[in-house]
């Protein structure tokens, strides 16, 4: 297998894209094996482009490609067990934090509005973990927990640098805090991570367009 996703800064290197993220944890979990292939816009294989839109990230699995992350997770749950619960009844309730979390990353200054729409979305990620258990689904890791860590780092990180008093605000959620810690100290997030240089360059571009 292989999969094609953003380069970093240098052009070889993987990028920060939360979405690659995600499929490469989830490999990373089932401990398949699988090279990468980092692109730039000039460096895309022409097939990619010509018949896949040069959308990535994208899996080339034999004669198979796939792009779109969920789609190529779901893809890897069904053909490599074990299978990892989809997670489906909660993806729903948390899907508003990654644009929450964009669209602030990308205000070059101060917006309340954007502000208070993220912590509206972190508040309900806060409401799903008053159960008990260190994840979504209680006791049992799923899909949405893995999806929901890349995009956990990128917020962080990205609050941190551009956005502090609103990270104080998110860290003020001891449940959220303890839950991302969690997921950031898993083997299959941690040995498919960046570091925080790579997410602020990339952001870092977002904000300039």
């Amino acid at each position: 297998m292989e999969l094609y996703l953003k380069a970093g800064p240098d052009g070889q290197c993987v990028c920060d894209c939360p979405f690659a993220h995600y499929v490469r944890a989830v490999m990373a979990f089932k401990n398949l094996d699988c090279s990468l292939a980092p692109c730039t816009a000039e460096s895309k294989p022409s097939w990619l482009v010509e018949d896949h839109g040069g959308k990535m990230p994208c899996l080339k699995a034999g004669d198979k490609v796939i792009t779109e992350s969920n789609v190529i997770v779901e893809h890897i749950n069904k053909e490599h067990p074990p299978l990892i619960p989809s997670g489906e009844e909660v993806k729903e309730k948390v899907s508003g934090l990654f644009p929450a979390m964009a669209r602030l990353a990308k205000s070059l200054g101060p917006n309340p509005e954007l502000e208070e729409k993220l912590v509206e979305a972190v508040l309900q990620l806060s409401s799903l973990l008053s159960s008990p258990g260190p994840w979504l689904l209680g006791e049992t890791l799923s899909l949405a927990d893995l999806a929901l860590a890349p995009q956990l780092y990128h917020l962080t990180v990205t609050l941190g640098e551009w956005h502090p008093a609103a990270l104080r605000r998110v860290e003020e959620l001891q449940a959220v805090v303890e839950y991302r810690e969690r997921l950031l100290e898993l083997p299959c997030i941690k040995d498919t991570s960046y570091p925080r240089e790579v997410v602020l360059w990339g952001w870092g571009k977002a904000r300039a367009q």
